[in-house]
Parts: C-alpha cells; structure tokens; sequence
C-alpha cells in the first residue's frame, strides 16, 4: 500500500451523488491525492528507460479495482471537459 505520510491531498470531488449513483450503480469518493514520482514498469520497460524512477505503485486487489494516472496538463485544457447545464462537468480526458 501507500504510506500515509507520502500521501498528499489535493482535493475531494464533489458531484450530484444521486446522479453518480444513477449511472454506476455505485457511490465513490473520488480523492485527488499526489503521492510522488513512481515507477511506471511496463512504461520503462517498453522505452529502455528510467524516466520516472521513483516509488513503485503495488496495488492491493482487495482494495483497488483499477488503477491509473492522468497528466496534469490533461486536467487543465478545456477542451477535454463537457459541460452540461445543472449537471457537474465531465472530463474526457482519462484512459
């Protein structure tokens, strides 16, 4: 698992859980923490390269359905979120 003091967190999303609920079945709490530079092994291992050498990420399948990263800059072009009146605004821009 991840230690909690290499544990950051940036954010807790908020949406219209009922709608969240309506669409997945089920109610999360997505968390938008920053746990450090880590180890994408396929990544490096594909590229020859060390590029983001650092923590490796072991994910406990008890507890983690799925796992993955999304660029920052992702986040932060517009162009990647629909917006939709009365409704939380979606972003597009993940796996």
């Amino acid at each position: 698992g991840i230690e909690p003091d290499m544990v950051t967190v940036l954010g807790v999303l908020r949406c219209n859980w009922g709608e969240v609920a309506a669409i997945t079945g089920i109610a999360v709490t997505p968390v938008v923490c920053f746990i450090g530079e880590f180890v994408d092994e396929e990544f490096a291992a594909s590229n020859n390269s060390k590029e983001g050498v650092g923590n490796n990420l072991h994910l406990n399948g008890d507890e983690v359905a799925e796992c993955f990263t999304v660029p920052l800059r992702s986040f932060l072009d517009r162009s990647r979120w629909l917006y939709h009146e009365d409704s939380a605004p979606i972003f597009t821009g993940g796996p």
